[in-house]
């Protein structure tokens, strides 16, 4: 009789040390989500695409605008990605650009580029939680979301449309930050990020990203078609349509250099 008590008490404390175990390890399997997100894009080497561009404010009135898009994977082995976006219409903002140097465990830089007065502009890093080019999408959330660059918990498991969804919290780790967190939802099936939610230092959730129409590129990277981001402060919204991937197209690292923006406007 002992023998059995004794076989139940352990078998007991072993099923509870298994449905501890996930909470107890929490930091280590939101970072394995995550790191396999990235994964799926590693080696990719560089990308153009096409954005339409819709500001829509809360009376529901949508102004259109229209860039292209150019990325470079990991500029001469460093880290981070390049990212160049230029306005191709309407004519009031053609040519204005944006430049990103995604950085690991530092702020990115950013630079803008104004046509009209032939000039580029660094924003400083306490400024890039500011709207980038009048849309709901921040500069700081434009660049590349740099793996080594948030803490991770991961929170739970969700249903999310027809798909099952991990549901990590991120806390950024380099300095001047407009979030205290985000909390990123990813498909546990592609890995994909289907939603991402922005909260200010008071906590509160400012901005909702949402990711669709997904198409796989080169058998194993995945580029979303649109992505809408709502702001619950103001109930603006802007939408972004992405086409025309291209990849491996040979862009040379001289077109993200900050100095040649002005130049390559020609």
């Amino acid at each position: 009789m002992k023998k059995i008590l004794l076989l139940s008490l352990c078998c007991t404390f072993t099923l509870a040390q298994a449905f501890a175990a996930p909470q107890s390890n929490t930091t280590d399997r939101g970072r394995s989500i995550a790191a396999a997100w990235k994964g799926t894009d590693l080696g990719f080497r560089d990308n153009v695409s096409t954005m339409e561009m819709n500001l829509i404010d809360k009376s529901g009135q949508t102004s259109t605008r229209s860039l292209r898009m150019k990325v470079l994977e990991n500029p001469a082995k460093g880290p981070g990605n390049h990212i160049l976006m230029r306005f191709t219409s309407p004519e009031s903002v053609k040519g204005t650009s944006v430049l990103v140097h995604s950085k690991v465990g530092a702020s990115d830089d950013v630079w803008l580029l104004m046509p009209a007065l032939r000039k580029t502009k660094r924003i400083a890093a306490v400024d890039k939680s500011g709207s980038f080019a009048g849309s709901e999408f921040s500069y700081e959330d434009i660049g590349t979301m740099e793996h080594a660059n948030f803490k991770y918990e991961w929170l739970r498991e969700e249903a999310c449309n027809k798909l099952t969804c991990a549901i990590v919290k991120q806390t950024p780790l380099y300095p001047h930050s407009g979030y205290n967190f985000i909390v990123v939802s990813y498909d546990t099936l592609e890995n994909r990020q289907m939603k991402v939610e922005y909260f200010d230092r008071k906590d509160q959730l400012v901005k909702t990203l949402h990711l669709a129409d997904y198409q796989q590129h080169k058998g194993k990277h995945w580029r979303a078609g649109t992505l809408s981001m709502s702001n619950h402060i103001t109930g603006k919204k802007t939408i972004l349509k992405m086409a025309d991937y291209k990849f491996d197209i040979g862009l040379n690292k001289r077109e993200f250099r900050p100095s040649l923006l002005v130049e390559l406007l020609e």
